[in-house]
């Protein structure tokens, strides 16, 4: 019973070193993939309008959180799952949070359909 009791606590610190070692990782990576803008409180408030593709009523623009970032495929390519992403991960959509980053948004109230920009991410200085 001790010997698997040691096995098993052994696999925990192994399993998690090796979950703290992939995150390091994905945020050293992709650390270079974001482009980020500042901008002021009043700024954020003048975000401008669009109308929404699919019903033509005004959306409202804020921001969005993406955190792990967005996955893009192609209808081809097989569904992604938990485990494995098969999309590309899309530039300016990755930041766990640290940076407090987020991409401007528009979405409709009617249709509940959301419009992001990817082209940047956006900090917002208080």
């Amino acid at each position: 019973m001790p010997n698997e009791q040691l096995i098993s606590t052994i696999i925990i610190i192994l399993t998690s070193v090796i979950s703290l070692g992939v995150v390091i990782a994905l945020i050293i990576v992709n650390r270079g993939r974001n482009k980020f803008t500042e901008i002021t409180l009043d700024e954020s408030r003048r975000l401008p309008h669009h109308r929404c593709p699919k019903c033509g009523f005004n959306m409202t623009p804020g921001f969005i959180f993406t955190q792990r970032g967005l996955f893009w495929r192609k209808p081809e390519t097989k569904p992604m799952t938990m485990l494995m992403t098969r999309g590309k991960l899309m530039n300016n959509t990755y930041n766990m949070g640290f940076t407090a980053a987020e991409n401007r948004a528009w979405k409709c109230d009617r249709c509940e359909l959301v419009l992001i920009d990817v082209s940047e991410m956006v900090r917002i200085r208080r």
